[in-house]
């Protein structure tokens, strides 16, 4: 396998990660509801931290675990002793709680699908905004540009949804674009990202809102954001 010594910049500066890894990226999650909408942050908390849009029907957020995020220390920021060079942005989505019924004319998909109509609105509605420097936007396009190339292809399934002698049968899945691992959006160049730099993913709703999201009042889809690229880190 060939090993990569020197990545030029578009600045001009040249890194050499000879001693880095391209076998973890930084990943972070956020979860969305139906109704009004506040821009939710993913890397703006740390391993430990509250997840954005987990609180929707609970007493409290949910506190991340190694599932939901890998960035250490405060959150918002890479940690002083890493960099990373960031080649894509890929987003896979989960529903994590279906609390309703549907109007949209097919079955609920089982946990954790996500329903085709549900996958298109968050596509339509979405808009992922990178930023480096706190201020400094590298991203601003719709969900859909950022296929997460993982998880399944779309499908619908001809199984019983209910019990006898109930008839429905039948549901559709959606996924945020290809499934295949060379189907993610590749940048037309890399990103770097110094130690301690700020470092969050907006994700917006321009409308307000996702749009006739069908999960119930208290349902929940999972957004998970990895960033992926070379990543310098402690190693043991």
């Amino acid at each position: 396998m060939a090993q990569v010594t020197k990545v030029r910049l578009p600045d001009g500066r040249v890194l050499t990660p000879g001693d880095w890894t391209s076998a973890e990226p930084l990943y972070s999650t956020i979860e969305i509801a139906p109704g009004p909408y506040t821009t939710l942050q993913a890397f703006s908390y740390a391993l430990g931290g509250d997840v954005p849009g987990s609180n929707v029907g609970t007493a409290s957020p949910r506190k991340s675990n190694l599932s939901d995020t890998n960035l250490l220390g405060q959150g918002a920021q890479l940690p002083e002793n890493e960099e990373l060079i960031v080649y894509a942005m890929e987003i896979e989505a989960f529903t994590v709680i279906n609390a309703g019924s549907t109007d949209d004319g097919i079955n609920p998909p089982a946990l954790p699908h996500v329903s085709v109509l549900n996958m298109l609105r968050l596509q339509r509605d979405l808009v992922c905004v990178l930023k480096i420097a706190s201020v400094k936007e590298y991203t601003r396009a719709p969900l859909a540009w950022f296929p997460a190339s993982t998880g399944v292809a779309p499908t619908y399934s001809q199984a019983v949804t209910a019990a006898p002698p109930a008839v429905d049968v039948g549901f559709v899945t959606g996924n945020n674009g290809s499934t295949d691992v060379g189907g993610k959006r590749v940048f037309a160049s890399p990103l770097y990202v110094d130690g301690g730099e700020a470092l969050v993913v907006d994700f917006l709703a321009p409308k307000g809102e996702v749009e006739d999201l069908s999960l119930g009042e208290t349902g929940r889809i999972r957004l998970r954001t990895f960033l992926d690229g070379y990543r310098k880190r402690p190693v043991a």
